[in-house]
C-alpha cells in the first residue's frame, strides 16, 4: 500500500510538472502572438482623432509624466517646437498615457508650447520607453524613431528630419 502511494504521489507530481511546462510555453506562445510587436519605421501609427495627411510631416513625442529623461529633454523640445511653428510642413503632437488636462499642466509648467495633446495608451503604440519621438509621414506611416534622451547629434538628426 506504501509504495502505490508513492508511485501515485511521483505521478501526481510528474503530471503537475509536465501541466505547468505546457502552460508556460502556450503563454510565451500567446504572448509573442498577441503582441503587436515593437515600434520600427515602416510601421502604420494610429492615433484617435490626428489626421497625419494635415502636415507633411508630424513628430509625435511620447512623455509621461516623472520620466527623468523627459524632462532632461524639455529644453531640446522646446527649441524643436519654436523652428516647427515656423514650418508650415511641420507638426508636434504630444502624446502622454494620463488624462490630457494633466499632460496640459505638466507641459505648462514646464514651458513647452505644444497645442496639440493627446491621451493615448503608450502600448498601443508599442512605445517600451520614454520620451520615445516617432516621425511619421503624410500616410500615418512611421519613418524614423529616437528613444531616450538625445545626445547632439540625434538632436540635429530630429530637426533635420521634421524640418
Amino acid at each position: 500500500m506504501r509504495r502505490s502511494i508513492e508511485v501515485m504521489a511521483n505521478l501526481t507530481v510528474m503530471t503537475c510538472g509536465i501541466w505547468a511546462i505546457s502552460m508556460f510555453i502556450q503563454y510565451r506562445h500567446a504572448a509573442v502572438n498577441n503582441s503587436q510587436g515593437t515600434l520600427v519605421p515602416g510601421r502604420e501609427i494610429l492615433i484617435q482623432g490626428v489626421n497625419f495627411k494635415n502636415s507633411q510631416k508630424t513628430l509625435v513625442i511620447a512623455l509621461q509624466q516623472g520620466c527623468q529623461f523627459c524632462a532632461a529633454s524639455m529644453e531640446f523640445y522646446k527649441r524643436l517646437t519654436e523652428q516647427a511653428k515656423q514650418n508650415r510642413n511641420a507638426r508636434i503632437i504630444a502624446v502622454f498615457p494620463n488624462k490630457v488636462s494633466e499632460a496640459k499642466l505638466y507641459l505648462q509648467e514646464r514651458g513647452l508650447g505644444v497645442s496639440d495633446i493627446r491621451q493615448v495608451s503608450l502600448s498601443a503604440l508599442n512605445v517600451s520607453g520614454t520620451p520615445t519621438l516617432i516621425l511619421v509621414n503624410r500616410e500615418g506611416i512611421a519613418e524614423r524613431i529616437w528613444v531616450g534622451q538625445l545626445a547632439g547629434s540625434e538632436e540635429s538628426q530630429v530637426v533635420t528630419a521634421l524640418l
